[in-house]
């Protein structure tokens, strides 16, 4: 007995002691900590790579500079004059989105460039990529976040577009930051989040007015669900747009924070000769600055009397509104296709074809492969899936901006750049299902979520009779 006790003891003394901490010493999840913002700044340098060299192979490209035509001059055009002195470029309402015209202006004047404007976007797209990763960690598991950032720094269609002369350019980043701060808002429930949400979404409002109803609906169910979270928001939604509302109200005595182009866009979409996607309206030239005189004169002469810019806008709005009386069941089978568009893996045209500046000029753009063919079918699947978890009214909110900026920009018409913003919580859904597919509980319901993600990818992939601009 004596010989085992001696035994046992022997064992214990061999036993490695515990290392008690010491002075200097980093705790470990400070070394956790340290390794993954190490890591996402390797992904932020990456992704900004990418970028770089997808400029690089297209600033100098004859349709994209900014004296090509068709949208991008007239950004041009009216930043320059805002850099020259014109800060409120009178005498009319906006007839365009305001926020990009001062972008590029603020650049233009300190000495830069239209290159530096790029510069500076695709810096803006790299940081819309932490963006992700933050939103998508809010709602799911690291592992979700660093695939949601991954597939966004591989979508190149978000690149495309930042290094484009238009206000697209901003619409990642923007959403991205948008949706950020109100997945921190409505996670931790702190009034000051709740105000830099409603800020972020204003200004994003100013560079593209059809978020407005979806920023709309997020307010009225935050305020369903708490009354007190939802003012601030909304107060500085509105501090935001009261800049835009001013200017317009002290120049032309319009006081809406919108653009006045909305009617025409809906008469576009909505005429007995729409297709659901951009088709000429006769008498108006194809261009924002045709739009904007031949609109006035169009309708001048419908009402025998001249007219504004917003009330030429309210006649074409009208137009619009008495074709869709006289045609409700040809209006609602077009909606649909407009649905259907804004959720199809086909690229949309408009002004800018993708597949061109993809594959026949040869750019890196040809191997970003991740697109809506992946990220519509996977993040709608991970988007539904994730409303059973816990802080499901919480989520819900977040989640309605998909359903309600893609029903009301169908009211107008489909394009490319339009589906823009939804792709961005679309990739934090897709990062969501792949975490709930790679996990080892749940089995039923990764069985049920994998069914309904394949259902989705042949819908979404499945071939539409829309022209993708690659010919022309």
């Amino acid at each position: 007995m004596e010989h085992r006790k001696k035994k046992k003891q022997d064992r214990r003394a061999e036993r490695p002691k515990p290392r008690t901490a010491k002075a200097g010493d980093i705790p470990p999840r400070t070394l956790k900590a340290g390794r993954r913002s190490l890591w996402l700044i390797v992904l932020l340098l990456s992704a900004l790579t990418i970028k770089l060299i997808v400029l690089w192979q297209l600033h100098d490209h004859p349709l994209l500079q900014a004296d090509a035509g068709l949208d991008t001059t007239t950004y041009a055009q009216l930043a320059q004059r805002v850099a020259n002195g014109d800060l409120l470029l009178r005498p009319q309402t906006y007839f365009v989105s305001p926020l990009y015209v001062y972008f590029m202006a603020v650049i233009l004047s300190m000495g830069g460039s239209f290159t530096a404007v790029r510069v500076i976007q695709i810096m803006l797209g790299a940081c819309a990529v932490l963006l992700v990763f933050a939103a998508a960690s809010v709602w799911f598991s690291e592992r979700a976040a660093w695939c949601a950032a991954i597939l966004t720094a591989l979508a190149g269609v978000f690149t495309f577009y930042e290094v484009l002369l238009i206000q697209a350019a901003l619409d990642p980043f923007l959403i991205a930051a948008s949706l950020a701060a109100l997945a921190w808002a409505l996670r931790s429930e702190q009034t000051s989040w709740f105000a830099v949400a409603g800020l972020c979404f204003g200004v994003a409002v100013l560079n593209r007015p059809n978020l407005l109803p979806a920023v709309l609906v997020i307010a009225v169910a935050t305020a369903a669900w708490n009354w007190r979270r939802a003012v601030p928001f909304a107060i500085a939604v509105l501090a935001a747009l009261a800049p835009v509302a001013i200017r317009n109200g002290v120049v032309a005595g319009d006081w809406s924070p919108l653009p006045s182009q909305g009617g025409l866009n809906f008469y576009i979409g909505n005429n007995p000769a729409a297709q659901g996607v951009y088709g000429p309206v006769p008498g108006i030239r194809p261009t924002i600055e045709g739009q904007q005189i031949d609109a006035r004169v169009v309708a001048s002469r419908a009402l025998g009397h001249p007219v504004s810019d917003r009330a030429a806008s309210s006649y074409f709005f009208d137009r619009g509104l008495e074709w869709i009386g006289s045609s409700p069941l040809r209006a609602a089978t077009l909606y649909l296709r407009k649905i259907g568009y804004m959720f199809t893996a086909s690229h949309v045209f408009l002004n800018f074809s993708y597949p061109f500046f993809a594959y026949d000029a040869r750019t890196l753009l040809m191997v970003l492969f991740v697109g809506a063919w992946l990220l519509v079918p996977l993040g709608l699947t991970g988007l539904a899936f994730r409303t059973a978890g816990d802080s499901r009214w919480q989520f819900a909110i977040w989640a309605s901006f998909v359903p309600v900026y893609a029903l009301t920009t169908a009211a107008f018409f489909a394009a490319d750049r339009y589906r823009l913003p939804l792709l961005i919580p679309l990739a934090v859904g897709a990062a969501g299902l792949l975490d709930l597919l790679a996990s080892r509980s749940f089995i039923g319901r990764r069985r049920v979520a994998l069914a309904s993600a394949v259902v989705l990818v042949v819908a979404v992939n499945w071939p539409v009779h829309v022209d993708d601009g690659r010919a022309e």
